[in-house]
């Protein structure tokens, strides 16, 4: 800055002016730094500053140092540090030429601070100014600061400071606008990089490094024009600047290493990598061998510049350079261990490098190998380890996916590295060559296979093959894996096996079997869907591998080795289909890029495609001749089959040709035909002389059989191509002879195939030709009528009369006709058939016309055949047919024989010359046979019509039984016994047997058992002679087997029958199953004939396959191709199937085993469906509906009603009519009436009009014999008796109303008494008769003023009044009392009759109706004797049927007994009584539900000991009676602290019937009304109607259940407070509806469910006895009423008093009765009562336990927690034999007789457990934790005391079986019952089972199942003999009710010390439970019912969870 004016002229000294120039200079800083601050520069300048005024300042400042300089005021080092501060300014505001200049100026300065001059400052003028006028590397040299020529020891840290920075901006400035020359002289210079160890010494390490990084900056920002080479040489050096930087990172470094060198390879070529290698190789060097060169030697840079000069040394095949790399890398590994690296991913970098380099040094001297074979190979022998490392490190799941894909490239590398080093010996045999093979390979019989060589290997060759398959095992072991991946392991194990096969002198070896079948599985492995590029690798993989397998097959085959050829050839065949098969097959002839540069062309691949699809026909007819030659005739035949099915493209063609070709040269014409020809004739001799299934012979149902269940089929233009070819097997047989069975049946097979292939339409002469040739065989089978039907038929055919010989003259019509056909080509044919028919025609007539007209018959037809033979046939030969190829005919004719290949002989598959056959004879060949006398007719007739009779009488009377016709029936039978006695031996004894069982069980089911047991003993002799028969083939002896098994089936069947009308469910339901299963094995035995279809279109768990099923399409109106049956036997088979399907679900329907009987109707059904026997299958469905409407499905069963519909209404039969008979109940299940009386007003007329059909018919055919005979014809009864009787019962029962009035009414009851007798009817008729008649008494009842309200009323049985002013009964009573005996002995007997084997709901209707007429006699003062104990017995009949039947089938399951095999008949004696046979055998799993079939025998001692017991409980079951007389001795003797209540609720939920029972005294039973509180005063409870309790409580459960499986799904607090707030609100509403059920349905009579009190006589009498006089029953029940009860329950009492005086003849007007002043009263009394008893001490029962026994209706509430019962020792029974079989089974256990007094001792009272013999699961499914958590130490603990169990873990099943069969007791913790884990029959056919606890969901629910009783798990355990359950009556939550069962193991004293100080009693016995004097309790602890009643509160919600747990069973104590 110049001076200001005012100091102009003024003299100034030199400190002045150095002072002044000082502030200049600060002041141009100053100002430099604030536009540097600002941001401007000379590109970019901002308004703040002018580029002028800078340059201004800047001029000023150069003036200033200047002046700073020459006077020497200022220290030279502060002035040159100030000037070097101005030019970094300069240089940041891109000033770069004012910092030149300043840089320029301060060069002899900056010189003189380190090297003072010694003269004048010449030198440094001459530095100067070479700058300025001298070269571009002079001016370049110029600013770089030279190094001291002496010691810089006196150098100070400021002075090199000055110098680093003037370096700095010296390379600065001249990078600006450098070139190339400025770079060389930068490079060469004395720049700052030579510099930096005097800086790093003395300036200090961070300062050091400052300038490094700026300088390296510097350059990497240089943007001046410099060529690549120059340039890079800059970056190399501004690189080694870089690596002074202290704080530099080796990735950082090493990445800019990589940016440079890849920048000039890109820039130049490969030329200059040589140049990059010699920096890299320097930068390792110099980099890595300092003190902290570890910090460089390490990192992702370092790795990813070793890789990259690595692919520097491959590309330059510098086996050297790579293993230096790979000794820096290994080094680097030592010098960086794992633990120091910063991250993981470095340490997998670095790995991945090492491995790479390790598997590129032996990839690199592979490929010199192939250049120089004599070059070493050590590194090729260790090359594997590195191999494996590579493996081990890829198959981490931790390493990147993209370092593995490193690691896979350079594998891949050394992979076709090795394939080419091996392929190289075998160039001709290269497996891409394969199929080139295979082409040469046409015939089998001359493979061509090219032989591998067997000179010796060179000795690389071991070495490189242990590389490759060290590469394979790598390939195969990666995962995920890809297509390419596996392509590449396969063509490597392709080259090893061709390897490997050369090891044996060119012979396959076993090592390159290994080979390729591991290639296949690897590649099979694979699964789709893949991609267009995947599915094109795949499939050449998959031809790869095929074409080696050939290779080796063809070289065994030439060698004669069959057998080791065939596992090649079926792998060949089968990989060949699927690649054919492959959906992109033909897209394989797309270009890939491939792997191998010697795979063909796609040319050469499309002809490859074309060879393996004309190949793969013989490689399956060479697989199947090795298969014949080693004896397996059924692997070969499947084989011929494949090839049969590979050659379906060619079908077309042989149509083409059979147009103009006789059959016998058609296959002749081309060689492919020959080959299609030779696999249809060893088909066509395999099926039916080795396999014999002759109905398997035809190729065209093969195949329908192949394309069966697939969206192919046949397509028309194959059809003729398929005809001539069963033409052609049909020739080959024909010739063969038909003398045997197999023969025949193939040709009939054969021939009705062809007529099914050639329509009368398209193919009409070859038709004829078909049916000239069934007439031929039927002709010499006889059979006329055939005979007749084939002339019909080619008559029509073929345009011609025969009864017309002019007609057969040729027309112009008849011929164009013909050429529209396909058969256009044959017309000459047509005049052959005509004159063969015309031939035929004549011989029927030698056979059969009247020897009168003999010769006229005979000659006219032929002479007529001669005629067209000459005029149409002969003169015509010459001439060509049209299409006809004549030429090739003749060829043909000349060069083709007929093949002669018989699978039996040892003729290879190659195509032979044939020997010369002799041609079949033509169609229209004349056959004269000899014919018969007339002797010899009218004895075969006579004998035929023998046989025809019997067999048609036995088909005609079954069909009447099934019509219930048995009187028809039985005459037909009758009939055909007499014939079998009139035909001595002509009847066989198949017949015979067969009419034998039809009529035993015919007659049997007319009652007549004696007679059944005759004709079944006939039967069992004949079965034994037939078993003796002997059998010539093996068809006959498959028939023979099949009709054993049949006759066994319906012999069992009528055993069945037999047992059925004794009464014997359980012995019928055997012979059921028994013919099931023999139906079954018979249906398998044909299934050799027909094999069942493929195992996934198999439901699983479904019976034995139908193996006689017809094929058919999913569309309705598809065609059903049948299989060929053996005269009916499979049919016969189907319906005894059916049959037997049909009985045994209406057994179990019948039982009440709904689940069974939908079972076995659901077989029936897809067994119906199958078979297209829509009647069946409706009869199926129909069944369904009605099983459905009885269980409540009604949705179910209207969807079946629905399904049935609309086939049955095109159908009138009786099915028909039980269809709107089911529609009818359905309706009525829907309350609406008038609908169902329609509905069985339409089935009744259904009925009538069958009954009128069949009438008339009947007449038409019974009147001429009896005009004949003179026999009256009777009125033929009606038919289905029992449909009639069911569809008439619920007619007549719906008009009751009009029974007065309506004389329908009486015309339909008088129909309905006059049905045919039977179970069934009389079951019917007597359940109507006392329906009727007891609703005759309500009419009364309503018609009577004091009677009206009775069924109203609550009744007391016993309710007899003692004494008191009683007014003697109305003398209308009398008639009252006796319909009700009427309608009682109707019931008596429908009970009677159904108890055993009747249904269910009608056992519960008359049980019920029984118990309510008892009352209603009560009511009425009639006297019974032990009235109330048969109203219990009758009860409890009524409270678990189907249970107690099911124990009954049970029983045999749980036994082991001695049972003969299925085939043995059972005997019977002559009362019908099961025998043991003699040879009977142990024998288990022989029924259809099994029982244990576990194979542990722990238990057998213990089931053998249980062996006793259940035969005697079965046999006191059986030895039960229904009677009142055996009802009324029945009654038990229960403990003296025991009470069993029952609960029932009638269907129409009117009426609740509660029975109690205790020991010494007689039942009491309360009958009371459900709205019976619709008489109290200002009652608002009366909607609590059954309906509403059972809703509400459904409501309850499922929102309980829904809460509980949601619990894991809540979180956060506002949540789980909504969630408890639902629970609470739920506990609450259940705790109400417990509470309305006790006030609401029980009132006053919840004093049944009271404690027992302890009374005197004389305080027992005085209550009440003074005013009532009621039964001492009555009075103690009432007697327990607390005083404190409810207003409303007092008026209950008064109510049902009242009604009493009312109900025996007193006179009192309730509406006058003050019933609150009654109430008042009443109470009065209680309280005096309950003083009078305190004034004593009377107490409680001890250890009171009550036995609920609940019916269907009510079993699902909670009933231990109405308030009466809640706390109380409550459990539950199914009924009372129940529980007296759990007694029995104490005794029995503890050695006690069956039966014992009250008065001894040895009543028991509990179960016995031994607490050590416990077993536990505890959270068996895993997801329970908390639960575990709670209980699994505990458990732990008590393992010490001998228990034992499974924790964690999902139990077998046999574990399950072992734990209940071998202990006391069973704790459950887990979900649900078990059931997932146990299955349900296998629980109750234990014939022991512990005590159980089941903790989980719902394990305690009984599922409603409608008019049957209820199913679930509580029941299974009853029925196993479980002492006791614990189950849960709904789903809890698992905390709740872990503290629940925590609380309950707490009072049972379930801990470590108890139970090991645990004894069981000294004496065996079980003591009676009973205090002491003082009422101590006794010592054995509480009863597990009393734990489960005290638990109950211990839970946070005492009644969502606390009621859910019920107790089934009886106590037992510890």
């Amino acid at each position: 800055m110049p001076p200001r004016k005012k100091d102009v002229g003024k003299p100034r000294d030199g400190h002045e002016i150095a002072t002044l120039a000082l502030k200049e200079v600060r002041l141009t800083s100053q100002v430099l730094s604030d536009a540097a601050q600002l941001g401007w520069t000379t590109t970019a300048p901002t308004k703040d500053f002018r580029l002028n005024a800078l340059i201004s300042t800047t001029a000023s400042a150069r003036a200033s140092l200047k002046t700073l300089r020459e006077h020497d005021i200022e220290p030279s080092i502060e002035v040159e540090k100030t000037a070097c501060q101005i030019v970094g300014r300069l240089i940041a505001l891109e000033m770069f030429s004012e910092a030149s200049a300043m840089l320029i100026d301060s060069i002899p300065f900056v010189v003189a601070l380190y090297a003072p001059p010694t003269g004048p400052r010449t030198r440094q003028r001459k530095r100067t100014n070479s700058h300025q006028h001298g070269s571009v590397a002079e001016k370049t040299t110029a600013l770089l600061l030279e190094l001291p020529r002496t010691s810089p020891a006196d150098m100070g840290p400021r002075t090199l400071g000055i110098v680093g920075t003037f370096q700095l901006h010296a390379v600065q400035v001249l990078l600006h606008n450098a070139n190339d020359a400025t770079v060389e002289a930068i490079v060469d210079g004395s720049n700052i990089l030579k510099w930096a160890p005097l800086l790093q010494q003395h300036l200090g390490q961070e300062q050091c490094s400052a300038l490094m990084i700026s300088t390296f900056q510097a350059v990497a920002k240089c943007k001046s024009p410099v060529s690549p080479v120059p340039l890079f040489r800059l970056r190399s050096w501004s690189l080694r600047c870089l690596a002074y930087y202290s704080s530099l990172k080796g990735d950082v470094f090493w990445e800019q290493v990589g940016k440079y060198s890849t920048s000039l390879i890109r820039a130049v070529g490969a030329e200059v990598k040589d140049l990059v290698t010699a920096l890299l190789d320097d930068l390792f060097m110099t980099m890595g061998g300092g003190e902290d060169g570890h910090r460089f030697m390490r990192g992702k840079g370092f790795i990813t510049i070793c890789e990259f000069r690595i692919k520097l040394a491959k590309g330059s095949n510098d086996v050297a350079g790579i293993a230096r790399i790979k000794a820096i890398l290994e080094h680097a590994s030592e010098a960086s261990p794992i633990e120091s690296s910063p991250s993981m991913s470095v340490d997998f970098d670095l790995r991945t490098a090492q491995l790479c380099a390790g598997i590129s040094q032996p990839a690199s001297v592979v490929e010199h190998l192939l250049v120089d074979p004599t070059a070493d190979i050590t590194v090729l022998r260790t090359a594997v380890l590195a191999v494996e490392d590579c493996t081990r490190f890829v198959s981490r799941e931790d390493v990147p996916v993209n370092l593995k894909e490193k690691v896979h490239l350079e594998l891949e590398r050394l992979r076709r590295g090795c394939i080419r080093l091996l392929g190289a010996r075998f160039a001709d045999v290269h497996p891409d060559k394969i199929e080139e093979v295979q082409r040469q390979t046409v015939e089998p019989s001359t493979p061509g296979a090219h032989r591998f060589p067997s000179e010796e290997p060179p000795t690389f060759t071991v070495a490189g093959v242990k590389l490759l398959a060290a590469v394979v095992s790598h390939l195969t072991s990666i995962a995920p894996k890809t297509i390419l991946h596996v392509c590449k392991a396969v063509d490597s194990l392709i080259v090893l096996a061709r390897v490997s096969a050369s090891g044996s002198f060119g012979l396959p070896s076993r090592g390159a079997s290994d080979y390729l079948e591991r290639a296949l599985s690897i590649l099979t492995a694979m699964t789709p869907p893949f991609s267009q590029e995947e599915s094109l690798r795949y499939g050449d993989a998959l031809r790869c591998i095929s074409a080696a397998h050939w290779i080796l097959a063809t070289s065994l085959f030439q060698k004669d080795q069959f057998a080791a050829a065939v596992p090649y050839l079926i792998r060949t065949c089968e990989i060949a289909a699927t690649l054919v098969s492959l959906p992109k097959f033909e897209t394989l002839v797309l270009e890939i890029e491939p792997v191998n540069p010697k795979l063909p062309s796609p040319s050469s691949r499309s002809s490859t495609i074309e060879s393996i699809t004309a190949q793969l026909p013989k490689r399956w007819e060479l697989l199947g001749f090795c298969q014949g030659r080693t004896g397996d005739w059924k692997a070969s035949y499947q084989a011929y089959c494949r090839g049969l099915f590979a050659s379906r493209h060619r079908l077309i063609r042989i149509g083409e040709l059979a147009s103009a070709t006789p059959l016998s040269h058609l296959l002749a014409f081309e060689p492919v035909l020959r080959n299609m020809g030779s696999i249809g004739e060893r088909l066509t001799v395999l099926s039916t002389f080795e396999l014999l299934i002759p109905t398997e012979v035809s190729i065209l149902r093969l195949f329908e059989k192949e394309l069966s269940g697939t969206a192919q089929e046949i397509i028309p233009a194959e059809l003729p191509g398929i005809g001539a070819l069963v033409e052609y097997q049909y020739l080959l047989l024909s010739s063969r002879g038909s003398k045997s069975q197999e023969t025949k049946t193939a040709l009939s097979v054969l021939l009705e195939d062809a007529l099914r292939i050639y329509g009368a339409e398209e193919f009409p002469i070859r038709r004829a030709r078909i049916l000239l040739r069934k007439l031929e065989r039927a002709f010499h089978d006889d059979d006329l009528n055939v005979v007749s039907q084939m002339i019909i038929e080619i008559q029509e055919l073929l345009l011609f009369d025969i009864h017309s010989p002019a007609k057969t003259l040729p027309t112009p019509g008849r011929a164009d006709s013909i050429n529209t056909t396909q058969d256009g080509s044959l017309l000459r044919c047509m005049y052959q058939h005509i004159a063969s028919t015309y031939l035929w025609s004549a011989l029927v007539a030698h056979r059969h016309a009247p020897l009168e007209n003999l010769i006229n018959d005979v000659s006219e037809p032929v002479h007529t055949a001669l005629n067209v033979l000459r005029h149409h046939v002969l003169l015509k030969l010459s001439i060509p047919v049209k299409g006809s190829p004549r030429r090739i005919l003749v060829e043909a004719q000349n060069t083709a024989g007929k093949a002669k290949m018989s699978a039996r002989s040892g003729a290879p598959p190659k195509t032979p010359k044939r020997t010369a056959k002799r041609s079949p004879p033509d169609s229209f060949a004349t056959v004269t046979p000899q014919k018969p006398t007339a002797s010899q007719i009218d004895e075969l007739q006579s004998l035929d019509r023998q046989i025809g009779f019997v067999l048609a009488s036995i088909d005609l009377a079954q069909e009447y039984a099934i019509l219930g016709r048995m009187d028809r029936a039985g005459g037909m039978y009758a009939e055909a016994l007499a014939a079998l006695e009139d035909s001595d031996q002509s009847v066989s004894n198949r017949t015979r047997l067969r009419l034998y069982l039809r009529f035993a069980e015919a007659t049997v089911a007319s009652g007549n058992t004696e007679e059944a047991l005759v004709a079944y003993a006939k039967a069992q002799a004949l079965a034994g002679v037939l078993a003796a028969e002997p059998v010539s083939s093996a068809v006959q002896k498959t028939l023979h087997q099949v009709g054993t098994l049949e006759w066994g089936a319906l012999a069992s069947h009528t055993f069945s029958a037999i047992q059925a009308s004794r009464g014997k469910f359980v012995s019928s339901l055997d012979g059921l199953l028994q013919a099931l299963r023999l139906w079954n094995r018979a249906a398998e035995r044909l299934s050799r004939f027909n094999p069942p279809p493929p195992p996934h279109q198999r439901a699983p768990g479904t019976l034995s396959p139908n193996p006689f099923e017809v094929s058919e399409s999913p569309d309705d109106g598809a065609v059903v191709h049948h299989k060929p049956v053996f005269d009916g036997l499979q049919w016969r088979i189907t319906g005894g199937i059916l049959t037997t399907l049909f009985a045994l679900a209406r057994v179990y329907f019948m039982r009440g085993s709904a689940k069974e009987s939908q079972f076995f109707l659901e077989q029936a059904r897809t067994l119906a469906d199958s078979v297209r026997a829509k009647g069946l299958l409706c009869r199926a469905l129909l069944r369904l509906a009605e099983l459905k409407t009885h269980s409540g499905c009604l949705k179910d069963a209207d969807q079946l009603l629905s399904t049935a519909a609309p086939i049955l209404l095109q159908i009138s039969g009786p099915d028909s009519a039980d269809m709107y008979r089911i529609r009818g109940n359905f309706s009525l299940r829907l309350d609406q009436v008038d609908l169902a009386r329609q509905l069985f007003g339409t089935a009744s007329s259904i009925l009538g009009s069958l009954e009128q059909f069949f009438a008339e018919v009947e007449s038409k055919a019974l009147r001429g014999s009896a005009r004949a005979t003179g026999i009256q014809v009777e009125q033929p009864e009606g038919l289905v008796p029992s449909l009639a009787a069911s569809i008439l019962r619920q007619r007549i029962w719906l008009l009751r109303d009009t029974a007065g009035n309506d004389s329908e009414y009486g015309r339909l009851l008088d129909q309905f008494l006059a049905l045919p007798p039977s179970s069934q009817t009389k079951t019917e008729e007597h359940g109507l008769m006392g329906k009727l008649s007891l609703e005759e008494v309500y009419a009364r009842f309503r018609a009577d003023i004091v009677l009206s309200s009775l069924p109203d009323s609550t009744v007391a049985v016993p309710m007899g009044m003692s004494g008191g002013e009683i007014v003697t009964p109305p003398t209308a009573t009398r008639d009252l009392l006796s319909a009700l005996s009427t309608a009682e002995n109707f019931f008596w007997s429908c009970l009677e009759l159904n108890v055993d084997l009747g249904e269910v709901p009608q056992v519960r209707d008359a049980a019920i109706s029984l118990a309510l007429i008892r009352a209603y006699q009560t009511a009425l003062g009639a006297k019974t004797k032990n009235v109330s104990t048969v109203t219990a017995a009758v009860l409890d009949l009524a409270a678990a049927p189907t249970l107690r039947r099911e124990l009954l089938d049970c029983i045999d399951r749980k036994t082991i007994h001695k049972v003969g095999d299925d085939l043995e008949w059972r005997i019977m004696s002559a009362t019908g009584s099961p025998l043991r046979s003699s040879q009977s055998k142990p024998h288990r799993g022989a029924l259809l539900f099994t029982g244990n079939d576990s194979d542990d025998e722990s238990g057998e001692e213990d089931h053998m000991s249980m062996t006793d017991y259940w035969q005697e409980l079965q046999e006191r079951y059986r030895s039960e009676g229904s009677d009142p007389v055996s009802l009324a001795a029945s009654q038990t003797d229960f403990p003296f602290n025991w009470t069993v209540i029952s609960v029932t609720v009638t269907e129409d939920r009117s009426t609740m019937i509660i029975s109690r029972q205790r020991p010494h005294q007689k039942p009491l039973i309360f009958y009371l009304p459900m709205n019976r509180q619709e008489r109290r005063e200002d009652n608002t409870e009366n909607d609590f109607t059954y309906d509403v309790a059972i809703e509400e409580l459904e409501s309850i459960i499922d929102a309980s259940n829904a809460t509980s499986r949601n619990a894991i799904e809540v979180s956060g607090n506002a949540e789980r407070k909504a969630w408890w707030a639902e629970r609470i609100s739920l506990d609450k509403r259940l705790r109400t509806l417990v509470e309305n059920v006790e006030f609401c349905w029980l009132g006053v009579f919840k004093t049944a469910f009271s404690e027992p009190p302890v009374l005197p006589p004389n305080l027992l009498s005085a209550f009440l006895q003074n005013r009532l006089h009621l039964d001492d029953v009555v009075l103690e029940c009432f007697s327990t009423l607390s005083p404190k009860c409810r207003d409303e329950e007092l008026e209950d009492l008064a109510y049902f008093v009242l009604d009493l005086f009312q109900l025996h003849g007193a006179q009192v007007a309730v509406s006058e009765i003050d019933m609150d002043q009654l109430v008042v009263d009443l109470r009065v009394v209680l309280e005096e009562h309950v003083s009078a008893t305190k004034k004593i001490n009377v107490t409680s029962q001890f250890d009171h336990h009550m036995f609920l026994v609940l019916d269907k209706n009510v079993q699902a509430f909670p009933w231990e927690s109405i308030p009466v019962l809640r706390g109380r020792s409550v459990s539950r029974i199914p009924s009372i034999s129940f529980l007296v079989d759990r007694l029995h089974l104490v005794r029995y256990l503890g050695g006690l007789p069956a039966s014992g007094s009250m008065g001894s001792r040895e009543v028991i009272n509990r179960a016995r457990v031994d607490p050590r013999k416990t077993f536990f699961i505890l959270n068996p499914s895993g997801d329970l934790k908390p639960t575990q958590d709670r209980f699994e130490d505990w458990l732990k603990g008590m393992r010490k005391v001998g228990w034992n169990g499974i924790v964690g873990r999902v139990p077998t099943e046999d574990e399950m079986i072992r734990a209940l069969m071998n202990n006391d007791l069973v704790i459950y913790f887990g979900h649900g019952g078990a059931e997932q884990y146990l299955r349900s029959y296998k629980i109750r056919n234990l014939p022991r089972c512990a005590s159980t606890m089941l903790w989980g969901c719902s394990s305690g629910a009984l599922r409603n199942m409608g008019d049957f009783d209820p199913v679930g798990t509580p029941y299974h355990y009853m029925i196993a003999g479980c002492p006791s359950l614990i189950a849960n009556l709904w789903d809890v939550t698992d905390k709740d009710i872990d503290k629940f069962s925590e609380s309950v193991f707490r009072n049972l004293r379930l801990d470590e010390q108890h139970v090991r100080n645990w004894k069981p009693s000294s004496d065996a016995r079980p003591k009676k439970s009973a205090p002491d004097s003082n009422g101590t309790p006794p010592p054995e602890g509480m009863s597990i019912v009393a734990a489960v009643a005290l638990s109950r509160d211990s839970c946070k919600l005492p009644y969502l969870t606390g009621a859910a747990p019920v107790v089934y069973g009886i106590p037992y104590y510890l």
